[in-house]
């Protein structure tokens, strides 16, 4: 029989979205059940909230979806989940072509970028400038993100 590890990332495999509520500490979702192993420098999603808007930092996560809607003009919108919660990140398109493999094909992303905040500071969002494939370190988890266009 397998390990609970192996058995919820062989269910995660299975179900392109996060099987469980986020922030539960009971159902902690799948980036926790597999123990990805971050980056020490990278922001969780619960530190980004915490810090000021226009400080350039590093974040990573499971891609769990990648958008670039036609009303966009070109800007692309990903969503990575680390085990504390969801980070948005903003692609321009100058970035996105300049980094287009990193964009599309990673399943774990890390992101250098600049924090951007809602005018309450509720909302955080990461504005890309560099994208690093990270998916090696996912080790045999298969993470398709759900993609729209």
């Amino acid at each position: 029989m397998p390990t609970s590890i192996k058995r919820e990332a062989f269910d995660y495999d299975k179900v392109p979205t996060s099987p469980k509520p986020l922030n539960h500490e009971d159902t902690p979702h799948h980036a926790h059940r597999v123990d990805i192993q971050y980056p020490p420098h990278c922001l969780t999603a619960v530190e980004l909230l915490n810090q000021k808007a226009g400080l350039k930092t590093h974040v990573a996560g499971v891609v769990i979806n990648r958008q670039r809607p036609k009303t966009s003009t070109g800007v692309t919108f990903l969503t990575l989940e680390d085990e504390t919660g969801s980070i948005n990140i903003i692609v321009w398109k100058k970035t996105a072509m300049a980094q287009m493999d990193a964009l599309v094909k990673s399943r774990l992303l890390m992101v250098y970028g600049e924090i951007d905040k809602d005018d309450e500071g509720r909302v955080a969002h990461v504005i890309a400038h560099r994208l690093i494939d990270m998916t090696p370190h996912l080790e045999g988890l298969e993470s398709p993100s759900r993609d729209f266009h």
